[in-house]
């Protein structure tokens, strides 16, 4: 069972990872909205494809800070060793959700695919987001327990 993630301050060192977050979230949140509504018209496509250039955008931001030498996975990997594996997980879920963002995309730009096959590739990616989203959380939960002494 994972934790339940304190809020994030609103001020603070810790502001650009929260507005990270949150815009992963919001994207993934409104690409899950767009594809609820499916349907075979070119307007509830051309919803999902924005939902995805949104997506596109906040993975992109995502990934350019964490994936960085002073990125959090690496961070807390240098101060909490046994943490590794999370944080290793976390950059394994990078390359998955890279990966699954660009067939989304590519069945979304297909026409001759059914609004139901969109429908269905795009929940595994929102799926995805949010678990990745949680394990995040997970990490930096787990770090901060050590940090102040919760755990050994």
């Amino acid at each position: 069972m994972t934790a339940a993630f304190p809020a994030i301050p609103p001020e603070g060192p810790l502001e650009p990872m929260r507005a990270r977050r949150e815009a992963l979230e919001s994207a993934a949140s409104d690409l899950d909205r767009s594809l609820a509504a499916a349907s075979a018209s070119p307007a509830w496509r051309d919803g999902v494809r924005t939902a995805l250039g949104a997506v596109t955008d906040a993975m992109q931001a995502h990934l350019a800070e964490v994936d960085s030498e002073s990125g959090i996975p690496a961070s807390v990997t240098a101060a909490e060793p046994r943490l590794s594996g999370p944080a290793s997980r976390l950059d394994e879920e990078h390359t998955d959700l890279t990966g699954r963002l660009d067939a989304v995309r590519r069945v979304a730009d297909d026409d001759q695919v059914s609004p139901h096959d969109v429908q269905a590739a795009g929940a595994g990616l929102v799926a995805a987001l949010r678990s990745h989203v949680q394990h995040a959380h997970d990490l930096l939960y787990d770090a901060m327990e050590s940090e102040i002494g919760g755990s050994d």
